[in-house]
């Protein structure tokens, strides 16, 4: 995130990067500490994840747009209720084709967030040769 992007003039809008970190440091905590419990480790990742979606939708951070960032969270969201399914799962054709939902959904984010790069330093370009 850059700071320039950043909506500054709202108070809570500006506390995106401590509620970032925040994040971190309790996603490090949860995954450390409760790995004999994954279920609940998904509850909390679910609850932390929810609570961010609730942060930007309200809040909004950014200036410009913040579509990248609930794409994002909603993409996390959907990679987490697939886990609650895989985890309780018995049947091994039904894993394994939660499994190639759950790549082919973070394989989707990947190339959507790396399209808008591209697009982004391709404008930029432009921009400055005109």
């Amino acid at each position: 995130m850059l700071l320039e992007e950043s909506n500054l003039k709202s108070y809570n809008a500006s506390l995106i990067g401590v509620f970032f970190l925040y994040r971190r440091f309790w996603l490090a905590i949860i995954l450390v500490l409760m790995y004999k419990v994954p279920a609940l480790q998904v509850l909390m990742l679910m609850m932390f994840s929810l609570l961010n979606l609730g942060y930007i939708i309200i809040v909004k951070p950014h200036k410009e747009s913040n579509l990248l960032l609930i794409f994002n969270e909603l993409t996390i969201l959907i990679c987490l209720y697939m886990m609650i399914i895989y985890l309780n799962c018995t049947i091994i054709e039904l894993s394994i084709n939660i499994s190639w939902v759950f790549i082919s959904v973070c394989c989707f984010n990947m190339i959507v967030n790396l399209s808008l790069i591209v697009f982004s330093i391709v404008k930029t370009v432009i921009h400055d040769i005109k």
